[in-house]
């Protein structure tokens, strides 16, 4: 186990693992990835996988188009495999009222440059034969929504940054998270704990600089800035 590193990411769920491969791709090539368990066992395939892109406000439409073209794109990325399908969605509206709900988001949704249309209960029907049509006042056809496997994606993203230089440490446990801090801009080494917590199996440290609004590499820094040295006790991989 390495005892030093530049980053640490604690959990290999796909945020996680997706930002420690952003960063094994941006060049830092200490970075570890930590999870008490195996590498992207803890992700859950019910609570995500459906890219929903007609949202509320224009900004949150922008920001998952983007997402939905980095899904897309993460084979090719990285290298990883990843089941998906732009599979469309269906909204539809049982009460007068939430039909004004879906005539606003037809006018959001179009603005954004979406595949969104309104169609007729008959169509969605046709679409999605499990819909019951009656009683629907308003359905809008989504084209640009997709599903995808959300278990491959935080797998792919620890494979990918392992393959960039990234360590990964399964079934390995934080036992606590300490922040220091000192003045000025100086250098810290790595640390080994030898410790043995209960349990019985030996503890490490894994020692991150971080300087406030600077750069750690050698960076200059006033004389007043403050360097913080967030140090994570690992136990020993069970």
């Amino acid at each position: 186990m390495l005892d030093s590193a530049d980053v640490v990411v604690i959990g290999s769920g796909g945020l996680g693992a997706a930002t420690a491969f952003n960063l094994a791709e941006c060049g830092l090539r200490r970075v570890a990835l930590v999870d008490q368990h195996d590498i992207g066992s803890q992700t859950s395939p019910r609570a995500a996988g459906m890219v929903s892109c007609l949202r509320k406000s224009g900004f949150m439409i922008e920001i998952i188009k983007l997402a939905a073209k980095k899904i897309a794109r993460l084979t090719e990325e990285t290298g990883q495999p990843l089941d998906w399908v732009r599979s469309g969605s269906l909204k539809v509206a049982r009460r007068a009222e939430d039909a004004r709900v879906l005539t606003d988001d037809l006018r959001r949704g179009v603005e954004h440059g979406l595949d969104v249309e309104r169609i007729s209960p008959e169509e969605a029907r046709r679409l999605n034969p499990f819909l019951m049509v009656q009683g629907v006042e308003a359905v809008l056809r989504i084209g640009d929504d997709m599903y995808f496997d959300p278990a491959q994606v935080a797998v792919g993203f620890a494979r990918a940054a392992e393959d960039r230089g990234a360590t990964l440490l399964p079934n390995t446990r934080v036992t606590r998270v300490l922040i220091e801090k000192s003045p000025g801009c100086r250098g810290r080494n790595g640390t080994r704990d030898n410790q043995h917590p209960a349990g019985g199996r030996r503890r490490r440290s894994v020692d991150s600089p971080s300087s406030s609004g600077q750069r750690n590499r050698g960076a200059a820094c006033a004389d007043d800035a403050a360097t913080h040295r967030h140090r994570a006790d690992l136990a020993s991989p069970r």
